[in-house]
């Protein structure tokens, strides 16, 4: 299972320094972590990843006057770049909030108000290029999205196979786990997908906590 943490370069945006100062303390704890910069101006935080080739965890604070121009210099930098993206929210609207969790790119987002043991795993789950939702998020992402239930669609062994994604597994691990060929395993990803209408596995974990197929976080 890939559960190691990732050596990793950060890059972090915020405009509010005493913020900053409390999350380089955080990261400055964390022997595999190295941030390479930080920045109060957003469009001089995207030109240094571009000028760069930045690749590695890229922390973003956004308020709801910056998220469509976020999204938008994002959206444009992201292809070709392995960027893990934590986004730090304060004060966004519950629609905003949805866009955000619905971003391919985004491998998490939390509330910049969240107590800083939340801010710890979080880091370190982006760090293992893992997604992670503070529970507040996945809360608002039930109340505010509806589909079919899934034990309506899905098989238990389609169940058992999205919480091992969930944890990290790749088809390869999970084949080895549940003694099948890595060929039927693509198949059920794929009548997984299909049937949950993800394109992503940071999707399908959305879609698992929706519908309280994993349990929540102990936070």
């Amino acid at each position: 299972m890939q559960d190691e943490v990732q050596e990793s370069r950060v890059m972090i945006f915020d405009p509010h320094p005493v913020f900053i100062l409390g999350l380089n303390k955080i990261i400055s704890e964390k022997s595999y972590l190295k941030v390479e910069g930080v920045y109060d101006n957003l469009h001089e935080f995207i030109r240094r990843i571009q000028r760069t080739f930045f690749s590695g965890i890229a922390i973003l604070g956004i308020n709801p006057l910056s998220v469509d121009n976020t999204i938008n210099l994002l959206s444009q930098i992201i292809e070709k770049r392995r960027l893990n993206i934590l986004v730090v929210i304060s004060n966004l609207k519950p629609r905003d909030i949805i866009r955000l969790a619905s971003l391919d790119y985004v491998n998490g987002i939390i509330v910049k108000e969240d107590p800083t043991a939340r801010f710890d795993v979080a880091i370190n789950e982006v760090a293992k290029r893992k997604s992670y939702y503070s529970q507040s998020i996945m809360k608002l992402i039930v109340k505010e999205t509806t589909s079919s239930k899934p034990s309506n669609i899905l098989s238990q062994e389609e169940i058992e196979i999205i919480k091992l994604i969930a944890n990290g597994y790749a088809s390869k691990e999970i084949a080895f786990k549940l003694n099948k060929s890595k060929y039927i395993i693509d198949n059920y990803r794929k009548s997984i997908f299909s049937k949950t209408k993800v394109e992503s596995a940071a999707q399908l974990i959305k879609y698992a906590y929706k519908h309280d197929l994993l349990d929540w976080d102990n936070e």
